[in-house]
């Protein structure tokens, strides 16, 4: 963002959209771990973050990904990355099918078909299944849909790697967490360059 001739003041980050505001008012950008893409947006107010971070496939795609916000953020400047630790899809919910019809009278089913946990690579990877039925005809897709989690430990390693400190680490209620929550947002800062 200050390479394209904005000082910013500050950046929050829920995952993959991130919030920064500019001296021309508010400023979106979305990032990759390979790029930055930036857009104006006339709102005034923060969207709720979500932790869309667990997204991220691995530790390495991550810490490239928390670069590039240090890339872009002012040295004064900070991002709040929520993060969570995913429960295992309890097993009388695996194969339950939900239901709902849509405005054309179509029936929509989703499920989980399966889930795999990685306790080691702290991953979790759910087969989804998605069908859409109308006038006897029917539409089915699967997707893997993969989170990645991290430990309080294990973030706060790679924000440094990246370059950021930690300033706190917060649940839903902004207070302190302990070492074991399953939610938290790590505020983070510019560690001074070297």
């Amino acid at each position: 963002m200050r390479g394209a001739g904005l000082t910013v003041r500050g950046l929050r980050c829920g995952g993959v959209r991130c919030w920064a505001w500019s001296t021309y008012g508010r400023m979106t950008a979305s990032y990759r771990a390979n790029a930055v893409r930036c857009g104006l947006n006339g709102s005034s107010t923060a969207p709720v973050g979500l932790p869309t971070f667990n997204l991220l496939p691995d530790d390495a795609t991550a810490e490239a990904a928390l670069r590039r916000i240090r890339g872009h953020l002012a040295d004064d400047g900070a991002a709040l990355i929520p993060l969570h630790v995913p429960a295992p899809t309890p097993a009388d919910r695996i194969g339950q099918v939900r239901t709902a019809t849509a405005a054309d009278g179509a029936e929509l089913r989703f499920s989980v078909v399966s889930e795999e946990r990685d306790e080691a690579a702290r991953t979790q990877t759910a087969v989804l299944r998605y069908e859409r039925r109308r006038a006897g005809r029917s539409t089915v897709v699967e997707r893997p849909w993969l989170l990645h989690w991290y430990t309080r430990t294990a973030f706060e390693e790679l924000a440094a790697a990246a370059g950021l400190l930690t300033v706190s680490v917060t649940g839903a209620d902004g207070d302190a967490v302990d070492a074991d929550a399953t939610y938290f947002s790590f505020r983070l800062r510019a560690a001074p360059r070297r």
